[in-house]
């Protein structure tokens, strides 16, 4: 399937967004490390400030399709933007669940995870 082009209007405002909201908030951290609790952390200190309601959604949006990707390519179990609880209350099976870990006992894995990734390397050409 081939791709569609940004426009280079979009691609600056992505290229904006990843520099200045995203990146410093996600970028040390594997894909596996970003979770609902952290996105709705980070959400919610943006939304703060006045005026940012725009920027967070335009922002929130476009971590959501990064991480989507990552998701579709196996890197992450799941999306935590689109996780279904990410605005509302976590449940304590939703904390606790770590990808190493069966969901049924709860032990390790004996198979290794997929190797993860850094944001900046799941947005690629977009730096």
């Amino acid at each position: 399937m081939k791709e569609r082009r940004l426009s280079q209007t979009t691609d600056e405002l992505y290229r904006r967004l990843l520099r200045l909201r995203i990146l410093p908030a996600f970028d040390d951290l594997d894909l596996d490390q970003i979770t609902a609790p952290r996105v709705r952390s980070w959400r919610s200190e943006r939304l703060d400030a006045p005026g940012a309601e725009t920027t967070v959604a335009k922002s929130n949006r476009l971590l959501k399709a990064i991480l989507e990707t990552a998701a579709e390519d196996e890197l992450i179990r799941r999306n935590p933007v689109s996780h279904p609880g990410w605005r509302g209350k976590v449940t304590a099976t939703e904390r606790d669940e770590s990808p190493r870990r069966s969901p049924r006992t709860g032990r390790h894995s004996q198979t290794a995870p997929p190797p993860t990734r850094s944001l900046s390397a799941q947005a690629g050409g977009m730096l």
